[in-house]
């Protein structure tokens, strides 16, 4: 799961432009598998946009056949929440944050968020992201991280402005 929102946080931090024409809103996927949102989006609501994903019998299902194929294959993980209750296909809702699961991709997520809105041109909505992330983070490498990203930005933003 790890490789998957780091492959995907890349690909729309490199592509951000065809990522909106896309129809893809990458900033309210990662707030919401953050866990927080300006806009109100909870932990759970990360996981919603993979709930409209075509079934294997509607055509174009290849993205939710290989999800049904994976989950079968899973099982136990597929069928029971996160207390062990086993109440079917339903996420658990329980934890502050989806990344209880994800460990240590807080700090990343946020930096590929606030690079997407670099690579967007919309520097004041990245500066905002990077002050929002340092305030939110509980882990020291998380801060570290995060801090380390924006004080290149700001460097860069000063040698320009310098140039």
């Amino acid at each position: 799961r790890h490789e998957m929102w780091l492959r995907f946080a890349e690909v729309a931090t490199e592509h951000p432009l065809e990522v909106r024409r896309a129809g893809v809103d990458f900033n309210s996927i990662v707030r919401a598998a953050i866990g927080g949102s300006a806009s109100g989006a909870t932990a759970a609501d990360g996981w919603e946009v993979f709930d409209h994903l075509p079934s294997k019998e509607e055509p174009g299902g290849g993205v939710a056949a290989q999800s049904s194929k994976d989950g079968a294959e899973n099982g136990a993980d597929a069928s029971s929440n996160a207390d062990g209750s086993g109440g079917g296909a339903t996420r658990s809702t329980t934890s502050p944050s989806n990344l209880a699961n994800l460990g240590e991709l807080e700090g990343t997520l946020w930096t590929k968020l606030a690079n997407y809105h670099i690579n967007s041109g919309e520097f004041e909505l990245a500066r905002s992201i990077y002050e929002e992330a340092m305030e939110s983070v509980s882990r020291v490498r998380d801060f570290s991280l995060i801090f380390d990203e924006y004080m290149k930005f700001e460097e860069g933003v000063v040698e320009a402005m310098m140039e």
